[in-house]
């Protein structure tokens, strides 16, 4: 009964070919993922293993005031280290002027000062100490305020 029937020519190409184009469209989609999953793995690698610039400046100011105090002071103290600050009014700024560390003689202690956001800048305030013969910044506290680093 089936053996009586014939087969149009082409019509067995027009099923593999879309056979082949739906195996086609699915590894290409397939592929497409995967690129995309690529490119979000760098993206949070680069994410993770970026330094932000507040912690770069930071370490940079935070070394170049205690290599200052221990060359200038003899026998550092908490008195000598108020003395030479007062005397030399201490104010380092980064090339770049986008932060910079200052002794407040007002309030009697040292103020980390980088921008926030565009319009605001950030003021980190610490106290300072000897321990073990070496200076030390104790965080107080942030405090947040509009304008620029200057």
């Amino acid at each position: 009964m089936y053996r009586n029937k014939k087969v149009r020519k082409g019509f067995i190409l027009v099923y593999a070919l879309l056979i082949t184009s739906f195996c086609l469209i699915i590894a290409v989609y397939i592929f497409t993922l995967q690129v995309k999953i690529g490119n979000n793995v760098n993206s949070y690698k680069k994410y993770v293993l970026n330094e932000p610039e507040y912690d770069r400046y930071k370490e940079y100011l935070f070394t170049d005031i205690s290599e200052q105090i221990l060359k200038n002071i003899s026998k550092p103290d908490r008195e000598e280290m108020k003395g030479y600050l007062n005397r030399s009014s201490f104010m380092k700024k980064t090339e770049d002027n986008k932060a910079k560390i200052k002794y407040n003689s007002i309030s009697d202690n040292v103020e980390f000062i980088t921008y926030y956001e565009t319009n605001y800048i950030r003021i980190d305030r610490y106290n300072y100490d000897v321990f073990n013969g070496k200076p030390k910044l104790i965080y107080l506290d942030t405090l947040y305020s509009e304008g620029k680093v200057e």
